[in-house]
């Protein structure tokens, strides 16, 4: 089995989970392996309320919360662009809304190393495509000037 450890130290993960016992642990497991942890929120009004008072970098989220469905709350990480997994008593739904396209499910029980994994994952991709972005507003246009469509054909 493979200890998958935060990719760095100062990542957030926001942790919704209604079941106290549930969510202290995954608290625990997730501090444990060196993610700042905001929660357990067990509603989604508390955990949208967090989301407006510290920076997140992840989420870790139950389908089915006190006051209801997670999709408000997804809806809103969705717009800030913060990766998040369900992490739910439920089998994946064939009905879901499409903000959960492409979202990582996993359902409970899970190994606590799978669930670290799929957070580390989150991550790395979520990194690797603000590099990406970083890198194309940073590199210049290598078209050559007499390439350009606005530019001037140079004389032969």
């Amino acid at each position: 089995m493979r200890y998958w450890a935060a990719p760095h130290a100062s990542s957030r993960c926001l942790l919704v989970e209604d079941q106290a016992l549930i969510g202290m642990a995954l608290e625990a497991y997730l501090e444990d392996a060196g993610y700042e942890v905001a929660g357990p929120f067990g509603t989604c009004a508390a955990a949208l309320a967090a989301l407006d008072t510290q920076p997140l970098q992840v989420a870790v989220v139950d389908y089915r919360l006190q006051d209801g469905c997670c999709l408000r709350l997804v809806r809103v990480l969705r717009a800030r662009g913060i990766p998040f997994l369900v992490y739910s008593g439920l089998p994946r739904l064939l009905d879901l809304s499409s903000e959960f396209e492409g979202v990582p499910w996993l359902e409970k029980p899970t190994d606590r190393p799978e669930l670290l994994k799929a957070v580390v994952m989150l991550l790395a991709a979520s990194r690797r495509g603000a590099d990406r972005d970083l890198i194309a507003d940073q590199t210049p246009d290598e078209t050559p000037a007499h390439s350009r469509p606005d530019q001037p054909s140079a004389p032969a």
